[in-house]
């Protein structure tokens, strides 16, 4: 209730500002979740106006075309960023503002304003206003520095950011889904530990769960820029480019292999094994029967000894001289 409290009263901080400054604000709004499209832009607008006074040339409101608005909502984002605003902006910040966005960019404009610009009067400051005031400026240093984890700071003794490969039952993710019972049973523990017992130090645990998270989303990302770019061109269902792909890539494996089978020049009991890897790679016996330069030269060889010895058989035999004039 506190921080809300102390929300609120930075909004009612900048939308006091951003009145003093000219900003066509209605009465009833007290905080910048009822700030809309328009007064955001008018808004930012009037700020870097009244900051540099260079950028005239800005957009008090937003026009009505929507090509018009995405260049006028990048332009103001690009004024902010060129006043060091650190923080992300784009044109969705103005044409999809939300509070936190919000305050922390106007919060940022205002610190910046010219001081006769955001004082109405030169009499002296409450003790609470003095305050608030500080508040405004503690919030406004805290949220342009990134955010770092007390235990990689440089004066607090941490431990080392190290993964381990970790494994999530799959298939489970709706919650409101009932499980049956033996798949509970398979995951409970039992063939599957939970992923704070899987690394093998506990101080491990929230990289590891960090970094599978990160692979994760990685692999998503690649798979949905790859099925934007060649799998919708494909015209194939997603299962069926899926199989495409691995049959792809088991084709070019096998022909890898198939080429250093061809380069080989040992046994046959070698020979013999690789084809039986091969075959049982491929999905089938025998991987080798067609284009193997060596099972054929083999079969080829083997042909020619058994020709041979079939010749060395039917041959008749010949008669000698003396045979000959016995018969005579």
């Amino acid at each position: 209730a506190r921080a809300m409290a102390g929300l609120d009263e930075v909004d009612n901080i900048i939308i006091v500002t951003l009145r003093q400054i000219g900003c066509n604000i209605p009465d009833g709004f007290s905080t910048l979740k009822s700030f809309t499209s328009e007064i955001v832009v008018e808004a930012t607008s009037r700020c870097l106006k009244t900051i540099d006074e260079d950028v005239a040339d800005l957009p008090n409101k937003l026009p009505a075309n929507m090509s018009a608005r995405f260049r006028a909502c990048t332009a103001l984002a690009e004024a902010c960023k060129t006043l060091k605003y650190r923080a992300e902006i784009g044109y969705q910040t103005f044409l999809y503002p939300n509070d936190t966005d919000l305050r922390s960019l106007f919060m940022f404009l205002v610190e910046r304003l010219p001081k006769e610009s955001s004082e109405v009067t030169s009499e002296p400051l409450s003790s609470f206003a003095l305050l608030r005031r500080a508040i405004g400026a503690e919030m406004v240093q805290r949220l342009a520095k990134a955010w770092i984890p007390r235990q990689v700071k440089s004066d607090s003794h941490f431990w080392p950011f190290r993964a381990a490969l970790m494994k999530a039952p799959s298939g489970i993710g709706d919650l409101t889904m009932t499980l049956p019972k033996e798949k509970k049973q398979y995951f409970n523990g039992q063939n599957l530990n939970l992923l704070t017992s899987q690394p093998p130090v506990q101080q491990d645990v929230s990289a590891s769960i960090l970094e599978n998270n990160a692979v994760e989303i990685t692999a998503a990302q690649e798979w949905e820029t790859e099925w934007n770019q060649l799998g919708l061109k494909s015209r194939l269902s997603a299962e069926d480019y899926r199989a495409k792909k691995k049959q792809n890539i088991q084709k070019k494996i096998a022909n890898q292999l198939r080429a250093s089978m061809q380069l080989t020049t040992g046994a046959a009991g070698f020979a013999s094994d690789f084809q039986q890897l091969l075959g049982s790679f491929a999905g089938r016996e025998t991987a080798l029967g067609k284009g193997s330069r060596f099972t054929h030269a083999e079969k080829l060889q083997f042909a020619k000894d058994t020709d041979a010895s079939g010749l060395l058989e039917e041959r008749p035999p010949v008669e000698t001289e003396e045979e000959e004039a016995e018969e005579g």
